[in-house]
């Protein structure tokens, strides 16, 4: 949000087996542009949602049949 008005959406979804689904949306382009900001806090977001897949694989074990 930008001076409380939402300019991008961004939903990340982990999951147990380290899989990542992203979902990111600009809803107002010349606000989301025009600062660093938003940059900056999705690349933190993105980063995050990263490690935490990461950290899921390595702790992820496959179910014996």
């Amino acid at each position: 949000m930008i001076e409380e008005a939402t300019v991008a959406s961004l939903t990340l979804s982990v999951y147990e087996t380290g899989d990542l689904s992203v979902q990111f949306n600009i809803v107002d382009p010349q606000r989301f542009h025009a600062t660093e900001d938003s940059k900056t806090d999705l690349n933190e977001l993105i980063s995050q949602a990263i490690e935490t897949s990461k950290e899921k694989f390595a702790s992820y074990t496959i179910p014996q049949n």
